[in-house]
């Protein structure tokens, strides 16, 4: 046995339905005060002395971007992140993004420009001299395209890398983070 359903009523159904997924996807920014607006530049440090440990990220088909909203803390406790340097743009348009800091350094600061369909990407790195990393690990893909990006280090990790690629189909990227423990 088929059921059959009013084209009328398999109109207001799907017209319900794009509003609660529409009404579900604005619910979950509406609170967010993102570092970017859509398209715009992205230029974000944290204050003196920390470095980034969470990124937060929602993605707008209609931008075809992305915007960011990171935290940043101590490294760990008693650790100052005083010595820092920006990094050079690391990616071209639609290539990967592969950027590590240098050993003992973690990621404390992420500049970005949108040119048509993608951003260039940069990164600045602090490190606090008495304290070294061991061990470091690559994390799996924190979201998949259009999708939102919810990713937090624990305690007692810093974020020391940033990975992602970037598909033409959906014109969006996908990112990893390379997260180490530090210790004193």
């Amino acid at each position: 046995m088929t059921l059959r359903f009013p084209a009328s009523l398999v109109a207001v159904y799907l017209v319900a339905s794009t509003f609660v997924v529409l009404g579900q996807a604005g619910e979950q920014a509406a609170d967010v005060e993102f570092d970017n607006n859509w398209k715009g530049p992205l230029d974000f440090e944290c204050p003196e002395g920390q470095v980034i440990t969470s990124v937060y990220s929602i993605y707008g088909d209609s931008y075809h971007d992305r915007r960011f909203k990171f935290g940043c803390r101590a490294p760990v406790e008693g650790a100052v992140a005083d010595f820092c340097r920006w990094a050079s743009y690391v990616s071209f348009l639609t290539e990967p993004v592969r950027f590590a800091c240098p050993q003992n350094f973690a990621i404390a600061g992420v500049s970005s420009s949108f040119h048509f369909v993608d951003r260039r990407w940069r990164f600045k790195c602090c490190r606090d001299h008495d304290y070294i990393e061991n061990p470091c690990a690559l994390t799996a893909y924190v979201n998949y395209f259009d999708q939102v990006m919810n990713f937090t280090a624990s305690d007692s990790e810093v974020i020391r890398g940033w990975m992602s690629w970037y598909d033409f189909l959906a014109e969006d990227r996908c990112h990893r983070f390379l997260t180490c423990t530090i210790k004193k």
